[in-house]
């Protein structure tokens, strides 16, 4: 009898910690998105995807973010430590994408290439801008970010990205915005 008890007591304890878990997992997850949206106080993120795949995340260089919070506009002017990371290898002829994760298209975002940097890792001459499409991210029938398209062409080359992307205060509401600049770095092969 005391082993039953034991063992129903154990299983009780079991689910309880496994529903709790779960309930604060969700919580967690649902916190994040909310504040990685519309009303962020943070730089959206950018990463650089070839298809579903990430090949690397953006190194911020520079940026300034606009956000409302405790009934007044806040506004930040960052610098990250720029330089560029390591190259990720990737066909010539590639299609890739850059994608954040905003809700709000971007008013403006370039992408400028360029073949060389220095040993500071400054980007060498005036770069060339890509051309670039825009794709909507949805999840559930709703937007959460934007995907931009562009080719990298030229067979064994390095492309030194910079990005530049820019979303414009929108009126009467309570959206974050501003600009917000990043690195990337692939290699070209045949």
């Amino acid at each position: 009898m005391y082993t039953t008890t034991k063992k129903t007591g154990s299983r009780t304890l079991l689910l309880v910690v496994m529903v709790a878990t779960i309930a604060l997992a969700s919580i967690a997850i649902v916190a994040a998105e909310a504040r990685a949206g519309s009303f962020s106080d943070g730089f959206p993120k950018q990463v650089l995807m070839k298809g579903a795949t990430v090949l690397q995340d953006g190194n911020f260089y520079y940026g300034t973010w606009n956000w409302y919070e405790a009934g007044e506009w806040n506004k930040v002017h960052a610098d990250g430590l720029g330089g560029f990371p390591r190259a990720d290898t990737v066909r010539a002829g590639s299609r890739l994408h850059i994608r954040t994760n905003k809700p709000e298209r971007p008013a403006s975002f370039r992408i400028r290439a360029y073949k060389k940097v220095d040993q500071f890792s400054t980007p060498i001459g005036t770069g060339r801008l890509l051309n670039t499409t825009f794709r909507r991210v949805e999840r559930d029938g709703k937007t959460v970010g934007w995907d931009v398209f562009f080719r990298v062409n030229g067979p064994n080359r390095h492309y030194y990205l910079q990005t530049s992307g820019r979303w414009e205060r929108v009126p009467d509401t309570h959206i974050s915005y501003g600009a917000s600049h990043e690195n990337f770095h692939v290699k070209t092969t045949d």
